[in-house]
C-alpha cells in the first residue's frame, strides 16, 4: 500500500490554500478585463458604465438633452460644446417620456444653474409624449438595480466575483468593428447602415403602435410648469420635432400633428423657444425611426447654429 506524501491534514490545507488562489486569481482577471473594457466606449462594462452615469451623474452641465431613443441616438454634445463653448450631456433614455420624473432628474442632478448660457433641450417626439411612455420603463429600472448596489462594496463585490466575462476574453483576441460607441456625454453613437427591411418592419410596426395612442395632457403640463420655472431662473427651455424617414414623418402626423402643434404654442407662452428642423427630408434614417450617425452629427450642428443664434440675440437686448 503505497503511502500518501502528505497527511490528512496537509492536504487539507493545501486544497485550501488553492481554492484561495483560484479565486484570486479569477478575481484578478474579472478586474482586469472590467478595467480594460470599462474604459473603452464599446462592449459590456463600457454598456453598464454608461447607463449607470445616466442616473446617477457626478457633474453638471450647461446644456442638457432629454427624450426618447431618437434624441439618444440623434444628438451629439460634443457638436454644441464646441460651437457654444459650453459643456451638454444628452439625458435621453430608450423608451423616454418627458415629464414630472425625468425634468426633475435633470432639475436636481445635472443642471448647472450657475451657468451664463444655460437650457435644457427636449427632443420631441409621438412616443417622447406618450401616455404609456409616462412610466419611464428603462431610467426607473436603471434607478432600481443602482439602489440594489448603491454600496461600494457590493459594486466592486460584483466587479470580483461576476461571472468570468467570456464575451470580453474573446474581444481580446480578435479585432471587432463596434455597431455602437458609448460616449461619456450621454451619447449613444449607433453605427448602423440603412436597413430597407427594417424601415419597412418599423413602419408596420409603429401603424400598429399607433392604434392605441394618445399624446399625453399630464406631460404637457409638467413641462411647462418647469418651462416657466427654469425662466425664472434664467434656464431657457428649447424644443423640437426629431425628423425621421419622410413615410414614417406622414404617419405620426396623422395621430400627433394638432397635438404637437398645440404643444409648440403653449410651450412658446411659457417661455420656452422652439427650434424648427427645415427641411426634415434631408437627414436619413437607418432603421426608418433613428437617424444615421453622419445624419446626427448633421442635426446637432443645425440645432447648435441656431441655439447659438438665439443666444447672440439676447445678448444684443
Amino acid at each position: 500500500m503505497a503511502l500518501s506524501i502528505f497527511s490528512s491534514e496537509k492536504r487539507v490545507l493545501l486544497t485550501f490554500v488553492t481554492a484561495i488562489l483560484i479565486t484570486a486569481l479569477l478575481a484578478l482577471l474579472n478586474v482586469a478585463i472590467y478595467l480594460e473594457f470599462a474604459k473603452g466606449k464599446d462592449g459590456t462594462e463600457a454598456e453598464k458604465k454608461f447607463w449607470r452615469g445616466k442616473v446617477k451623474t457626478k457633474q453638471q452641465y450647461d446644456m442638457v438633452f432629454t427624450g426618447d431613443s431618437r434624441t439618444l441616438c440623434g444628438i451629439d454634445p460634443q457638436i454644441f460644446d464646441d460651437l457654444l463653448g459650453n459643456k451638454s450631456y444628452n439625458a435621453a433614455f430608450t423608451g423616454g417620456g418627458i415629464n414630472k420624473e425625468i425634468l426633475e432628474h435633470i432639475d436636481r442632478n445635472l443642471l448647472n444653474k450657475n451657468g451664463a448660457e444655460k437650457a435644457v433641450i427636449l427632443g420631441i417626439t409621438p412616443m417622447s409624449m406618450a401616455a404609456n411612455s409616462r412610466g419611464n420603463g428603462h431610467y426607473s429600472m436603471l434607478k432600481k438595480e443602482l439602489k440594489e448596489k448603491e454600496s461600494i462594496f457590493s459594486e466592486w463585490l460584483e466587479i470580483l466575483f461576476s461571472e468570468i466575462r467570456t464575451k470580453e476574453i474573446k474581444e481580446l483576441f480578435r479585432k471587432r468593428v463596434p455597431d455602437k460607441i458609448y460616449h461619456r456625454n450621454g451619447y449613444l453613437e449607433k453605427i448602423s447602415a440603412v436597413k430597407p427591411k427594417a424601415r419597412r418592419s418599423n413602419l408596420h410596426g409603429y401603424k400598429v403602435y399607433f392604434n392605441d395612442y394618445t399624446f399625453s395632457p399630464e406631460s404637457v403640463k409638467e413641462i411647462l410648469f418647469y418651462a416657466e420655472q427654469w425662466k425664472k431662473e434664467n434656464v431657457t427651455v428649447f424644443a423640437f420635432r426629431l425628423p425621421t424617414m419622410p413615410e414614417m414623418d406622414v404617419l405620426e402626423d396623422s395621430f400627433c400633428k394638432e397635438s404637437i402643434d398645440s404643444f409648440r404654442k403653449h410651450l412658446i407662452a411659457a417661455g420656452g423657444v422652439w427650434l424648427e428642423v427645415k427641411d426634415r427630408s434631408k437627414y436619413n434614417s437607418y432603421d426608418g425611426s433613428h437617424l444615421e450617425r453622419t445624419d446626427a452629427g448633421k442635426l446637432s450642428h443645425d440645432l447648435a447654429e441656431q441655439i447659438k443664434k438665439y443666444f447672440d440675440n439676447a445678448k444684443c437686448l
